[in-house]
């Protein structure tokens, strides 16, 4: 394996890496707060949209830095990558909607003392 570009070209795609987590981890924290109902599905949907940024993020960084042979990078980009972002899409979709559905519904509990 040989690092195909410098490693510090890739600061934006860590910075992003290190947001992903970050990110998932407050909505773990928000996520608590809900006891069921349609928000903490919601919230369940965009964690899940969020972990597979953060795998296309991982998948992205390791498809730049070493070099893979033409068929392997081909798959890896075209497959692999953009299902990432195409999961991570319906995700956002879905919480998108069970987020409207709560609002309308008012279909969401919070836990006694939040």
């Amino acid at each position: 394996m040989v690092i195909a570009i410098p490693l510090y070209y890739e600061i934006p795609l860590f910075l992003f890496i290190f947001v992903a987590i970050f990110v998932i981890k407050q909505i773990m924290k928000v996520d608590k707060n809900f006891a069921e109902g349609d928000l903490k599905e919601s919230y369940n949907w965009l964690m899940l949209s969020s972990v597979f940024f953060t795998l296309w993020a991982v998948m992205h960084l390791y498809a730049d830095l070493f070099k893979m042979p033409s068929g392997q990078e081909l798959f890896f980009h075209y497959v692999i990558s953009h299902g990432f972002l195409l999961i991570s899409m319906m995700c956002l979709g879905m919480s998108a909607l069970k987020t409207q559905r709560a609002y309308t519904t008012g279909k969401w509990v919070c836990k006694k003392g939040k």
